[in-house]
């Protein structure tokens, strides 16, 4: 079984499952900011990881400017433009993708989070950064 989730489309991450027999489509919201937990409520835990150090704070999602961000990117799709929002991007973007993965593991196994820079050797007319953000996993039987 194979997972593949992609574009940061207006606050939510669309995914899909690509075994046919499990076919379903499912949209991850954007975390809104953790709002005050009662004094009787149980401390919040991650989800553990199968390898590394533990990962110190559970996924929150994307922030609400990370749709704008790629948006300004596809726009002004240069290096130069991407060195300036490279900081940005990695916060904004970068750091939740890799967070979902992390999240992933345990059920799918690893996750390989696409880099932002496109791969141009093939695609010559290719813009040079993605204007998006994904991962995929391959599971045991999985191709």
């Amino acid at each position: 079984m194979r997972l593949l989730w992609n574009r940061i489309a207006g606050g939510s991450v669309q995914g899909a499952m690509t075994n046919p027999a499990l076919s379903t489509t499912a949209a991850v919201p954007a975390a809104d900011p953790p709002a005050a937990d009662p004094p009787t409520a149980a401390p919040a835990t991650t989800v553990p990881r199968t390898a590394g150090p533990p990962d110190p704070a559970p996924v929150l999602g994307w922030p609400p400017d990370a749709p704008a961000l790629l948006a300004a990117l596809g726009e002004d799709n240069t290096p130069e433009h991407f060195a300036r929002i490279r900081d940005r991007h990695a916060a904004a973007v970068l750091a939740p993708t890799r967070a979902l993965a992390r999240a992933l593991e345990p059920e799918f196994g690893p996750v390989r989070v696409f880099r932002p820079r496109v791969d141009r050797r093939f695609r010559p007319g290719a813009p040079p950064y993605r204007t998006d953000t994904g991962g995929v996993a391959v599971t045991a039987g999985g191709t």
